[in-house]
């Protein structure tokens, strides 16, 4: 779709909502692509970076920068190309990433993607991939108003996650996939087992809701486990060209308005530690069967003898608690995610 196709679209946006109290993405996604129009002079030949101009990552951030970031499992990558038929394929590739592979993904002359796994069932970020749906994509043209209408809903969407995971101690990194969603990132300081960013990204998911009618979401890492011979989930590396389209993808800040300056971006980007995300499951990890024998246990405190007043209060209102300290007492043992809730 053209500059001005897009303009001329959230116009129409900007002015339905310019009555209403709350405005949030509606305004954020018109500012956007009105400081595109104005960047590239209302040119409708041109794509939202000039994909192949070479006009990838600023000079200023480094390669190595880049892959600490958003290249996961490091023996192999993926390859994105047309087959036969000019379907859309994606090829294997068993060695190495490379700063040139790289370079070459951000200059558009490439498509790579990445496999979010490493062998031994951890990951060093998760991604939610907001989309809209395949049913909505062959009801409607890319670039018409309804494809932009869904295309919003998916922003909004994405909004609402990143408050989500405010609300949850985590930061959210929302890039525009250059064709029909958004992707959410979130970074880890380390490779953490996917198990627990499988629990993790229940309780979001659980706290985010219906993603309502058209849109989609899926995660990256969706499985602890991988099977013999498979690589897992990949995922298209940022600000590269998408395929279909020939947009790149970008990332947003919270109004929507594309990131300018990657260097200070990148550098600022906050990655949390496997004891956040355990903290995490212990606020907001939905009830199992262990969990409903805290309900019933005994709530008699005279076994643990003489204790101060703002621990007994904490023992006779919390059943977790006092499930875990008989626990400790009765067995001697408790498993390390019933230590890291105590």
């Amino acid at each position: 779709m053209g500059a001005y196709g897009k303009a001329s679209y959230f116009w129409e946006k900007k002015t339905e909502y310019a009555g209403k109290a709350q405005t949030e993405i509606p305004e954020a996604a018109v500012s956007a692509t009105e400081n595109y129009v104005e960047a590239t002079g209302g040119k409708t030949e041109q794509t939202m970076t000039a994909a192949k101009e070479g006009s990838g990552i600023p000079a200023e951030v480094s390669i190595q920068d880049y892959m600490d970031l958003f290249v996961g499992r490091e023996d192999t990558y993926a390859r994105e190309t047309y087959g036969s038929g000019n379907k859309r394929m994606s090829e294997q590739v068993p060695e190495p990433l490379t700063e040139e592979m790289i370079r070459q993904h951000l200059s558009g002359d490439v498509i790579l993607g990445t496999y979010v796994q490493r062998p031994n069932g951890t990951s060093k970020y998760v991604v939610f991939d907001i989309d809209i749906s395949k049913k909505i994509l062959l009801q409607y043209d890319y670039g018409s108003s309804e494809f932009n209408a869904y295309k919003q809903n998916a922003a909004e969407h994405a909004s609402k996650l990143c408050k989500i995971l405010q609300r949850m101690g985590m930061t959210g990194y929302i890039e525009d996939s250059g064709f029909r969603g958004y992707h959410v990132w979130v970074f880890f300081t380390g490779w953490i087992p996917v198990r627990y960013i499988n629990r993790f990204t229940e309780c979001v998911q659980k706290e985010l809701g219906d993603s309502g009618d058209g849109i989609t979401m899926e995660v990256f890492p969706n499985s602890a486990r991988i099977r013999t011979g498979k690589f897992g989930q990949k995922i298209r590396l940022p600000l590269g060209v998408h395929i279909r389209t020939g947009n790149r993808s970008y990332f947003v800040d919270v109004q929507f308005r594309p990131i300018t300056d990657y260097k200070d971006y990148f550098s600022g980007v906050a990655k949390f530690s496997l004891n956040a995300v355990q903290k995490v499951l212990g606020m907001y990890l939905p009830e199992t069967k262990e969990q409903e024998k805290y309900k019933e246990v005994d709530t008699d405190l005279e076994k643990f003898g003489t204790l101060p007043e703002t621990v007994r209060i904490v023992l006779e209102k919390c059943s977790l608690m006092r499930y875990l300290c008989q626990k400790a007492a009765s067995t001697g043992y408790l498993s390390h995610f019933e230590r890291m809730s105590i």
